[in-house]
């Protein structure tokens, strides 16, 4: 798999499908936006640093053994560095996700208005 094409369509469309599914499933909760944007804060700096050591190696994916390696030999520091200090996409991919979790927000009051003008028309 191509680095861009990683960066570019699977990870924003991963990003996409996952904010999609937890405010479908948590969507009585308060606290969903802030635990999806977590994880998608997380989980994008750990694909990203997976795919940068990745791609190295080559242009297809690492074994999971591979995987399970790079992260083996990790010191603390390095730990912090991974998941704490972001990256472009990382910001890329919490933009779409915070605009996927304020339309879903929005969703109620769109669709009341859209009633409204439709009672008024008819």
């Amino acid at each position: 798999m191509a680095p861009e094409r990683a960066v570019f369509i699977i990870f924003p469309f991963i990003v996409i499908v996952w904010t999609i599914i937890a405010k479908m499933v948590f969507c009585k909760s308060k606290k969903v936006n802030h635990f999806v944007l977590f994880s998608v804060y997380i989980c994008s700096n750990a694909a990203l640093y997976i795919l940068v050591e990745g791609a190295y190696t080559g242009r297809e994916l690492l074994g999971v053994n591979d995987m399970l390696e790079m992260f083996a030999d990790l010191t603390f520091r390095e730990w912090i560095w991974i998941l704490c200090i972001p990256s472009i996409f990382t910001f890329m991919y919490l933009i779409i996700s915070f605009k996927l979790l304020l339309l879903f927000d929005k969703m109620p009051d769109l669709k009341s208005k859209l009633m409204l003008k439709r009672r008024k028309t008819a």
